[in-house]
């Protein structure tokens, strides 16, 4: 049980929560990302972000992960979940709430996850930059085991420019008696005459140096 909740709580840090946040997706758009990300000794990991409007009060969303680092086989996660507003949407603080459906497989089998989330976000202007700032809150219950593992996410943007943006996030979960904090800087990029912004990062979890990454991502909407 303790390796399986290991697996759990290493793949959900490294997801790709960038796009997530209180905000829903305009009705008929939809935001796609993915990234891959690997320690020096080449242990990777990769993840794949989805979000759609459904309605102007419902945005639909998918989160898959995938990690190669184990020799017993893939492990990996997803869920898929629904996104929508708490309170009015022309106040400063936005609120939202999420839930959503998966499952985590691997060595160990299949297990089917429940998921429950809550967010808060606020945009910012910092002199002549515009910014944003979100706190994501969320819980993943193990429906065979009655286990569960708590996250806390935070993260602050800033638009550097037409064509850049720099971002920070701080992750933080609890599982099965352990804690564990990653920190996440990156700088985004929309190379000139392109739909896609490109996405370089370290993942630099504070148990050790030994455990950073190196992560490149691509954004796209459409």
């Amino acid at each position: 049980m303790r390796y399986y909740l290991l697996i759990t709580a290493i793949l959900h840090s490294f997801a790709a929560p960038l796009a997530a946040g209180p905000w829903l997706r305009e009705e008929g758009k939809t935001f796609l990302s993915t990234s891959i990300s690997s320690t020096r000794t080449f242990e990777t990991q990769s993840s794949t972000y989805l979000e759609f409007g459904l309605t102007k009060e419902t945005t639909l969303g998918a989160d898959l992960n995938l990690a190669a680092n184990d020799p017993s086989g893939q492990n990996g996660s997803g869920v898929l979940f629904f996104r929508r507003a708490l309170g009015p949407a022309e106040g400063k603080n936005k609120f939202a709430y999420e839930i959503g459906i998966g499952a985590n497989w691997g060595s160990y089998g299949t297990r089917p996850t429940l998921k429950t989330g809550l967010t808060w976000g606020r945009g910012m202007q910092m002199g002549a930059k515009g910014g944003w700032v979100t706190i994501d809150g969320t819980l993943l219950w193990d429906v065979k085991s009655k286990d569960y593992r708590a996250k806390l996410d935070g993260t602050f943007g800033l638009n550097l420019g037409k064509a850049a943006k720099g971002i920070l996030e701080l992750n933080l979960g609890h599982s099965d008696g352990s804690t564990y904090a990653t920190f996440v800087p990156s700088l985004v990029v929309r190379p000139p005459i392109t739909d896609f912004q490109i996405q370089f990062g370290i993942e630099a979890p504070l148990k050790g140096v030994a455990a950073n990454r190196i992560k490149i991502g691509l954004w796209r909407e459409f």
